[in-house]
């Protein structure tokens, strides 16, 4: 019997050896793992901070574009409240351009009808004014005259 203990516990011996010799030989790949695993999760903890601040300004981005929409719909109606307004002042603009031009058209056609018939008789002008400047001159003065220049 104190044969087979001795062998059994040479075996275990061995064995626990062994074992003891093969946790050695994987110490470096488990530190290699353990460093792998401290990696992997610094990377999470990074990817977790980038989520909440992408989620954050997700959230930011719908806000600024509920606004943004809001204030297209309010444009959008101002706009359908002041086209009555606007097609009435370009009806009204449309008008007083029409008459602008007709005014212009009328007195510039005027002018020039008096610069023609100026230049046309430029002599005959001259003469009838000195004749009507010599019968104001020798007229006498009328009451209705003296009170004309008087008023």
């Amino acid at each position: 019997d104190a044969m087979v203990v001795a062998q059994l516990q040479e075996g275990l011996l061995k064995r626990c050896n062994a074992l003891a010799e093969q946790i050695q030989q994987g110490a470096p790949a488990a530190a290699e793992r353990q460093a792998a695993v401290d990696g992997a999760m610094k990377d999470l903890e990074a990817a977790k901070v980038h989520q909440e601040k992408t989620a954050e300004t997700y959230l930011e981005t719908q806000k600024a574009l509920t606004a943004c929409q809001d204030a297209k719909k309010e444009a959008e109606q101002k706009v359908e409240e002041a086209e009555p307004t606007l097609e009435s002042a370009k009806k009204v603009l449309q008008e007083a351009s029409v008459e602008l031009e007709n005014y212009q058209n009328y007195n510039w056609t005027c002018f020039e009808e008096l610069k023609e018939h100026r230049l046309a008789e430029p002599e005959a002008a001259t003469t009838a004014e000195a004749s009507e400047a010599k019968d104001v001159a020798t007229e006498p003065l009328t009451e209705a005259a003296v009170a004309t220049a008087g008023a």
